[in-house]
């Protein structure tokens, strides 16, 4: 299995197991009070059950699930935040809301979470 961490601002495809945007960990910036995000996608799991589990974090988990795109009327070339693909395709973009401890069936070559934390008001400073 891998992994990678992507911004919360990329579209990921079930498809597609490499972001040039992925790193190995998350490097969160928000406001005190306020809630930081971004994904985590795991590749070459295909057929396996993906057990998910957070420690340390104050955060809403999600799974993205995979939505068909039949048509992308008046995209001529890619521009920054669509989907850059032409139709038809899928793309990772319906949040299901999971818990801790949850096991996740892998439907296709990868599996995406979504992770929103909760920074505290009281947060140290970079």
């Amino acid at each position: 299995m891998k992994y990678q961490v992507v911004p919360s601002c990329v579209w990921t495809y079930p498809d597609i197991d490499y972001y040039p945007e992925g790193k190995e960990r998350a490097e969160l910036l928000a406001l005190r009070g306020g809630y930081s995000a971004f994904q985590v996608s795991f590749s070459d799991i295909a057929g396996s059950e993906l057990a998910v589990f957070v420690e340390g974090l104050d955060c809403e988990l999600y799974r993205l699930l995979a939505i068909p795109v039949e048509s992308c009327p008046g995209i001529e070339e890619p521009l920054p935040h669509f989907p850059e693909r032409k139709a038809p395709f899928l793309v990772n973009d319906c949040l299901v809301p999971i818990s801790n401890g949850d096991k996740i069936k892998a439907e296709g070559v990868s599996v995406t979470l979504y992770l929103c934390v909760k920074v505290p008001y009281d947060a140290k400073g970079i």
